[in-house]
């Protein structure tokens, strides 16, 4: 999808439907402990420690076990995924760690190592478009969001079996695109309601009388 068509998507309706889904899943998230657990797990993810990485791996899984009506843990090979995680955390998206996705034109900047990541780990066994995204946000939370299959049909306007990762990039760009048009409008509505308060000061202030130079005594027909 190229990037005309990514930013002919947004709109003020697909705006509004992914703050309030998204706002909807963080609500939830917060109060999931094993959602709490799993991103404690992957703090510990390094070369040196397969161990950890492997145990990553396990919450990892049973976080999608966790969130999906069907079992993936009998899809998915730990071992692949333990490898993928590594690689990803300390490698490919290691630049990452301390980014917000909206901030400094990141969505942009590192577009082509957001596909990569998505597109390795949908060649995973068991990974699909919705899972891929799951891994990803629990690796870099303040990067990468989650998405279901309806409203990536909703907004992509594909269904999920050809979701791919150039589809998932336009989905993170049309977020941070409804940030700003968000951050604009509001700073367009305050200025606007300044601007209407100082007219209002203008119109209630008293005007003063003139000055005729005669007495203010009352005049004796």
């Amino acid at each position: 999808m190229s990037n005309e068509e990514c930013s002919e998507k947004v709109d003020v309706l697909i705006c509004e439907e992914l703050n309030v889904r998204l706002k909807k899943l963080k609500e939830l998230l917060k109060e999931d402990v094993i959602y709490s657990n799993t991103l404690k797990s992957l703090e510990e993810i390094n070369y040196e420690n397969e161990e950890a990485s492997k145990k990553a791996a396990e919450r990892i899984i049973e976080f999608l076990d966790h969130r999906h009506d069907e079992y993936v843990s009998k899809n998915i090979k730990k071992d692949d995924l333990k490898d993928e995680l590594t690689f990803l955390k300390t490698n490919l998206l290691v630049d990452l760690s301390n980014k917000n996705l909206c901030d400094d034109n990141n969505v942009e900047q590192y577009g082509n190592k957001i596909k990569d990541a998505y597109k390795s780990l949908r060649n995973i066994e068991g990974v699909d478009s919705v899972i891929a995204s799951e891994i990803l946000h629990i690796l870099f939370p303040n990067f990468f969001l989650i998405w279901d299959i309806e409203l990536a049909k909703y907004i992509i306007g594909k269904p999920a079996e050809e979701l791919n990762e150039d589809d998932y990039l336009c989905f993170l760009k049309i977020r941070c695109k409804c940030i700003n048009q968000n951050e604009i409008t509001q700073a367009y509505s305050e200025h606007t309601t300044s601007e209407s308060k100082r007219e209002e000061i203008t119109l209630m202030k008293p005007i003063d009388k003139p000055n005729t130079g005669k007495s203010a005594e009352k005049t004796i027909l």
